[in-house]
């Protein structure tokens, strides 16, 4: 019988499975007995894994890794793209005395204008902790999305690995957009009072209230409970209130989506016509259903529920994950509907090549207009 801590007893199954070492659930999961509970038991988890163990160096890599996930020590990258780069090039122009700028509207009051990709499509501290290696993760597919795209654009075969590249690229804008962080606040703030309460019922809140004051709970009543409860919750509570859980959060979404999505079909959709265009949205990747014309997490459609997931590469190319494979061509009424939900799937704005005459439709489609 192990003495470790119930704690860490329950992380054993995930320690001892290769594949998770590293993912982020698993670095969530660390977050409950901490770094240093981790640390001082050390030798009792590997003995306890055995065989399974994958060593105390690779068990140290993994604790130093979940402990940086969440430090306010690790490095920051200040100013962080939620749109990459690499998809806001392919719409950019030369304007005479503006340079190459990509044009913008914005949704809530439908004014246009242009400006550089280094300054679009991004949030300052958007991940607040730990940014540098969120980035690191992010540069592993932005670094080499150019090839499959102009591949596809060139209309050739893609190979499994480009195909792969597509799918990563945009499971990476579903789980790096503000409409993830807008979510997360939403889901955290309902969790934490959900569990409140049903902590508060269990022996363990009753333990955590009597080390905080040396009184019982029997004798105190439900509030003392809650106070327990609130102690058991207090690490969780810190790592969200400093954006550490977002950075975690988003990680783990994007390993999730990832996971999700590679049975499914890859659809590199051009349009028909030479006349028409996409154009793309601050929140990028978006879950569709057709039949009820929803769209977006925020529209209440989840991954597991779309009938694809869809993303403009460039002004010329989408790429639609689903039931369909292969190459199609877009008639003038299915550009138009797949713009239509990239306006009505955006937070704030939406872009595309400045001498594209989309401003009447904008100002059809978006939801400011509504009135």
């Amino acid at each position: 019988m192990t003495s470790l801590p119930l704690s860490i007893q329950m992380l054993l199954p995930l320690l001892a499975d290769g594949n998770s070492h590293r993912r982020a659930w698993t670095l969530i999961l660390l977050q409950g007995p901490g770094p240093e509970m981790l640390r001082t038991h050390i030798q009792e988890i590997h003995n306890a894994l055995g065989s399974n163990s994958p060593g105390i160096p690779e068990l140290n890599e993994i604790i130093d890794l979940s402990g940086a996930a969440v430090s306010d020590a690790s490095d920051t990258i200040p100013n962080q793209h939620y749109l990459s780069q690499a998809t806001q090039r392919r719409f950019v122009e030369i304007v005479p005395g503006r340079g190459k700028v990509v044009r913008y509207v914005d949704l809530a009051t439908g004014d246009s204008d242009v400006g550089k990709t280094e300054d679009l499509g991004n949030e300052f501290h958007f991940i607040p902790i730990d940014s540098k290696a969120a980035e690191k993760l992010w540069q592993t597919v932005e670094s080499r999305i150019n090839d499959p795209i102009d591949s596809a654009l060139a209309g050739r075969t893609l190979t499994i690995a480009q195909e792969r590249l597509l799918k990563d690229y945009v499971a990476l804008h579903f789980a790096r957009n503000p409409q993830l962080l807008e979510v997360h606040h939403k889901s955290v703030k309902s969790a934490v009072e959900n569990q409140l309460e049903e902590l508060a019922r269990t022996p363990f809140a009753a333990a955590a209230f009597y080390r905080k004051t040396g009184l019982h709970v029997a004798q105190l009543g439900g509030e003392a409970a809650r106070i327990g409860a609130r102690e058991l919750q207090g690490r969780f509570t810190d790592l969200y209130e400093r954006g550490a859980l977002f950075r975690l959060t988003a990680q783990r979404i994007f390993e999730d989506v990832k996971d999700r999505i590679d049975p499914l079909g890859v659809e590199l959709v051009t349009p028909a016509s030479p006349s028409k265009e996409f154009l793309v949205g601050d929140v990028p990747a978006l879950t569709v259903q057709e039949a009820t014309g929803r769209v977006g997490v925020l529209g209440g459609v989840a991954v597991d529920e779309a009938e694809y997931l869809f993303m403009a590469l460039a002004p010329q190319l989408v790429v639609a994950l689903g039931p369909s494979d292969g190459y199609s061509s877009a008639d003038d009424t299915r550009v138009d509907r797949l713009n239509n939900f990239q306006v009505n799937g955006a937070r704030e704005r939406v872009f595309f090549r400045p001498s594209a005459a989309f401003a009447v439709q904008i100002e059809a489609w978006r939801p400011a207009s509504e009135t």
